[in-house]
């Protein structure tokens, strides 16, 4: 409930932002941010099992700007790094891979990172987020610039997130 209201919340700040002109950069809501003219939600990560030094985060991003823009990675404080990836089946066999220059989001364009697709790999973990846990992560965007925001931990395994 508590999340439902948290995107409800978000909408009507970003209803107001643009409403107003005002730019709203980041959030303190779990799962959504505004930076610019890029907005994010949904976002969450899950805990991965015990002794994997993998995880991954998902989320939809909306450009609603006039200008392509582009997420190139990001970061966190509790892993070496984060990189934009892709699952993708081909020739009957799935493969994941990083996308070396970042992802673009045209102009109205959203894009959904979800398991099985577009994702960010958090790699080399030096701590292991705990499902219920509420994570910080940076989102560097080309144009939009750095982009703080939580995610909500959901338990091992989760194929979305659900409070």
């Amino acid at each position: 409930m508590r999340f439902v209201l948290g995107a409800l919340f978000a909408s009507m700040l970003v209803s107001a932002s643009f409403a107003s002109g005002t730019k709203v950069y980041d959030s303190e809501i779990p799962g959504v941010a505004l930076a610019g003219t890029i907005f994010i939600s949904g976002a969450w990560t899950r805990q991965s099992p015990p002794g994997v030094t993998v995880g991954s985060a998902y989320f939809r991003i909306k450009n609603n700007g006039d200008v392509a823009e582009r997420l190139l990675g990001g970061e966190v404080d509790f892993a070496d790094r984060v990189e934009v990836h892709k699952m993708e089946m081909k020739d009957g066999v799935m493969s994941m891979f990083e996308l070396e220059d970042g992802l673009t989001i045209q102009p109205g364009e959203t894009i959904s990172f979800e398991p099985g697709g577009y994702h960010l790999m958090i790699m080399g973990l030096e701590e292991q987020p705990m499902a219920g846990d509420i994570v910080p992560m940076t989102l560097d965007f080309s144009e939009a610039g750095l982009v703080d925001l939580l995610l909500p931990v959901a338990p091992i395994g989760a194929k979305e997130f659900s409070q």
